[in-house]
């Protein structure tokens, strides 16, 4: 456990500095298993600024993430509840996942004395399955945990709530093909609110 904690140390203080973690009162916007864990973030995000977005992501972490040996290694996910359209396709989704995790990793990697252009750029492939929906895969730089590279399989899901005025993008990433067991898990997570009209 406290190598788990000690992990996530640099993770936290971090976006505490950077003043991304988000007052989390009232925030809960998935319907994820009750035992992982969760953090609320800003946007604008301090390691990845060119993603211009205004509002807030809801991440939730399986209970195996950051063990190597546990079939949840690197599974979680995470919606961003976003103020403006992202116009998403697959070439958008590319490059703003590229610039979300080249960002996080570049930034997780200089607590560790590496410097930025020490840190190998992700490469991101996605493509539509579905109205609004999208699988993909990134291969990136794992800074947290291996210190080597990394590939996630990748769902996401493009909503807009007419109520709220939000839109929402709902990433779930696992190395796990996805035909496997965990993917059942992954796929009934949900948004809490039902406002999904375009």
């Amino acid at each position: 456990m406290n190598r788990i904690i000690g992990s996530l140390i640099p993770f936290i203080l971090s976006l505490i500095m950077s003043s991304n973690l988000y007052n989390q009162e009232n925030i809960d916007l998935l319907s994820a298993p009750p035992a992982w864990r969760n953090e609320i973030i800003k946007f604008p995000l301090a390691f990845a600024p060119s993603l211009d977005y205004q509002g807030i992501g809801d991440v939730r972490f399986s209970n195996g993430w950051s063990k190597k040996d546990s079939e949840e290694f690197w599974t979680y996910a995470y919606v961003w509840q976003l103020d403006q359209n992202p116009m998403i396709n697959p070439e958008k989704l590319e490059k703003d996942i590229a610039t979300y995790f080249d960002g996080l990793m570049q930034m997780i990697a200089a607590g560790s004395g590496l410097e930025k252009d020490q840190v190998p750029k992700s490469l991101t492939i996605f493509q539509q399955s579905g109205n609004d929906q999208f699988l993909g895969k990134i291969r990136f730089y794992d800074a947290f945990f291996l210190k080597d590279m990394q590939t996630l399989n990748i769902k996401v899901t493009n909503s807009y709530c007419s109520e709220s005025k939000k839109y929402h993008l709902l990433f779930k990433f696992s190395p796990k093909q996805f035909d496997s067991n965990i993917w059942k898990v992954l796929d009934n997570i949900k948004m809490k609110n039902k406002c999904t009209e375009k």
